[in-house]
Parts: C-alpha cells; structure tokens; sequence
C-alpha cells in the first residue's frame, strides 16, 4: 500500500501547518518538527494531497476570446487582472473548464 501524506495550512499564518501520514500507522504531527531528511523521503515516495482553506481560494468566469487552447494559461490572469485588483504575479491561476 502507497502512503499518503496529507499537509493541511491553517487560515491564520501564524498557526502551524499540520500534517497526517497514511499509513498501516497513521502519523501525524506538525511540519516544522518533521526533520528535512524524512520531508524529503516522504516527498520522493508518498501520494501528496493538500488542503487549504476556502477563504483562500476564489472562482470567476470569464468569457474567452477566440484563440488556441493551449494560450488560455497565458492570457487567464490578464483577462482577470482588472476584476482582481492585485498583482497578477502573485496569484496561481487554474481554468477548470473550458466549454468549446
């Protein structure tokens, strides 16, 4: 069985990220007292989920011009920059579906 190492970040940066390791044992901690050495091993060899919480994230719908999919990631955060107001160099943007 593969392990999963699930990293959980807390709302409020000044509480400490958490993190659960399944498997046959389940371990848990949190991850600034993980020693480098087992980070590493853990990042090399489990499945790795996280988990962020939702005030961190947000969902807009923008209507495309016409030009190739694989542009979308280029022209994205310029097509939001305006509705966002923030700089676009410190966000991640993702589509999530792209109707034809």
């Amino acid at each position: 069985m593969s392990s999963i190492l699930e990293i959980f970040f807390p709302l409020c940066a000044a509480d400490p990220i958490h993190w659960q390791r399944r498997t046959p044992d389940v371990e848990h901690g949190i991850w600034s007292d993980v020693a480098n050495e087992q980070l590493q091993q853990w990042l090399q060899t489990d499945a790795i989920r996280l988990y962020i919480p939702g005030e961190w994230i947000s969902v807009w719908q923008v209507e495309l011009p016409d030009v190739a999919r694989k542009q979308i990631p280029t022209i994205l955060p310029a097509l939001l920059e305006e509705e966002l107001n923030q700089d676009i160099d410190e966000l991640h943007f993702a589509p999530l579906n792209i109707d034809q």
